[in-house]
């Protein structure tokens, strides 16, 4: 299991034909046998993608996320690291850990990395290892600018510069994570 299952969408027919690329055959069916293998070991977290407009759960397309940021560490054997997917997953163990419920939105062609619930409040978070650059900001925003309700929206980055704009709320990583009821 490498990095690039880690806060990733999964589609279990693609990650099939990738295997048979690599003379690997195996099914869609098996995948997911697998993937629960290791949900039912704790090692990580399944979470479903919504349409944010419809408000219903989509069925295909699962992220996982790792139970611990150690195991990223574990399963990926190269020195090249992907600090967004793990501040992604960070985040995601944080907002757990709040206890919110959490699924990954969709809106037109583009996804929300958390719709957040607890409660009676939804909070949309997008995750970023850094938004310094305009294109990396713009692309953060725009999808929660295509959300349309009032429930608070955030960019989550390691950035200490504020680039709140729009009504989203830009929070340092280290700031959300000594926030104690985010």
């Amino acid at each position: 299991m490498k990095n690039n299952l880690i806060s990733q969408t999964i589609r279990y027919n693609n990650f099939s034909c990738f295997t048979k690329l690599k003379n690997r055959k195996t099914t869609p069916h098996t995948i997911i046998n697998y993937m629960d293998y290791a949900r039912n070991a704790f090692i990580l977290y399944q979470i479903k993608r919504e349409n944010i407009k419809q408000k219903k759960k989509l069925l295909i397309s699962d992220k996982y996320y790792l139970v611990d940021p150690g195991f990223y560490f574990i399963f990926n054997g190269s020195t090249q690291r992907n600090w967004g997917q793990l501040l992604e997953n960070i985040v995601f163990l944080e907002l757990i850990r709040q206890g919110y419920s959490i699924t990954i939105g969709k809106i037109q062609d583009l996804e929300v990395d958390f719709v957040c619930r607890r409660a009676n409040q939804i909070k949309y978070i997008q995750v970023s290892q850094s938004i310094l650059d305009e294109n990396t900001r713009k692309r953060e925003f725009k999808s929660l600018e295509k959300i349309s309700d009032s429930y608070r929206k955030y960019v989550i980055s390691m950035d200490s510069f504020d680039f709140s704009a729009n009504g989203i709320i830009h929070l340092n990583i280290i700031d959300f994570l000594k926030s104690e009821n985010f």
